[in-house]
């Protein structure tokens, strides 16, 4: 499972794709990974465009999956990529 958060600050200057990008490498060559999830809530377009960018695959929504400091539950979607399709990129 992949994470990530940049402030906004930082937003639309494509470090986060190149920095997914980095990452899947490292998992997929070094860590021996077959499969890099990672996941967004439903509202968050940039992290959606991030993972689209990077290859990933929409797998689905989780609804009511978090629950957020302020107590606001929130749904996420999934995405994923396997290393056959990774290296296809």
């Amino acid at each position: 499972m992949l994470g990530y958060v940049l402030h906004r600050d930082w937003w639309g200057m494509g470090i986060m794709p190149q920095a997914v990008g980095y990452m899947m490498k490292y998992l997929f060559k070094n860590m021996g990974a077959d499969v890099v999830s990672a996941d967004h809530f439903v509202c968050n377009n940039q992290s959606k465009r991030v993972l689209e960018k990077c290859g990933f695959t929409y797998e689905g929504t989780l609804r009511r999956e978090y629950s957020r400091f302020d107590g606001q539950i929130l749904d996420s979607c999934m995405y994923s990529i396997i290393y056959d399709e990774w290296l296809g990129l």
